[in-house]
């Protein structure tokens, strides 16, 4: 297992076990920081969450590195980021990735809404939609 760390939020520097100051603060800037806790031995998986994982495992993932928080997960393939998360109490798994920007040209967004219109019609259990649409 590895070491404590956080990011100082005031000067975004590394403060690790080894380099915090008085147990307390920041050694570069002084900011009150506070290591996390790490658990003293890792959770047994079981069911749905398990499954995610052992998947992963077998993609090539380190799932410790993938783990968001409780049934949650993040993983890169390719150039986009991957993320999963796991509903226990409706067993809903679902998967968001963020595949590409909005067209700066106007005149392209069109066809991109019709394709995502299209792809949304068929039935393959993937729902394409638009995120934070800026238009400059």
């Amino acid at each position: 297992m590895g070491n404590a760390a956080t990011r100082c939020s005031n000067c975004d520097y590394l403060v690790t076990a080894d380099t915090i100051d008085n147990n307390k603060y920041c050694p570069s800037c002084g900011s009150e920081v506070k290591l996390p806790q790490l658990p003293e031995k890792e959770v047994e998986l079981m069911g749905v969450a398990k499954l995610i994982e052992d998947i992963l495992k077998e993609l090539g993932k380190d799932v410790r590195l993938a783990r968001d928080g409780a049934n949650m997960w993040s993983v890169k393939a390719g150039s986009a980021k991957v993320k999963i998360s796991y509903n226990p109490e409706n067993y809903f798994v679902a998967g968001d990735a963020y595949l590409c920007q909005m067209p700066l040209d106007a005149q392209k967004i069109k066809p991109l809404y019709q394709f995502l219109l299209q792809e949304n019609n068929k039935p393959s259990g993937l729902v394409l939609s638009c995120v934070k649409i800026i238009l400059y």
